[in-house]
């Protein structure tokens, strides 16, 4: 877990300007795809730092911040699942009560199928 921490906190740095600066559609995959890795191997309590930034990374995604188009582009769907792989991983840093919020959303749109 040496190695994962500092990872964590770089990985991190870049979703943060992921954010900020990028539309989803131009989100690197592999930074999910590392950060995925990451957290899987590293202790909950090195991660659960992530799980605001995660669930903030969801909600623009799926468009609950301005910026996401109202239909999804080619290959965003992929980078959605890695989101939610990496916010699976982080949950549990999540309080309470914006988990319930997610958990209801996500139910919202299964039952919308």
């Amino acid at each position: 877990a040496t190695v994962v921490s500092p990872m964590l906190k770089s990985l991190a740095v870049l979703v943060k300007s992921f954010i900020r600066e990028l539309p989803p559609a131009a989100w690197p995959p592999a930074a999910w795809l590392l950060l995925e890795e990451c957290v899987a191997k590293c202790r909950a309590e090195d991660s659960h730092g992530l799980a605001e930034l995660v669930l903030q990374a969801w909600s623009f995604f799926d468009g609950g911040e301005a910026g996401m188009p109202s239909r999804p582009l080619q290959g965003v769907s992929r980078l959605g699942v890695q989101i939610l792989n990496v916010l699976g991983h982080v949950i549990s840093g999540l309080a309470s009560s914006k988990a319930c919020h997610l958990a209801r959303s996500l139910c919202g749109r299964l039952a919308a199928f």
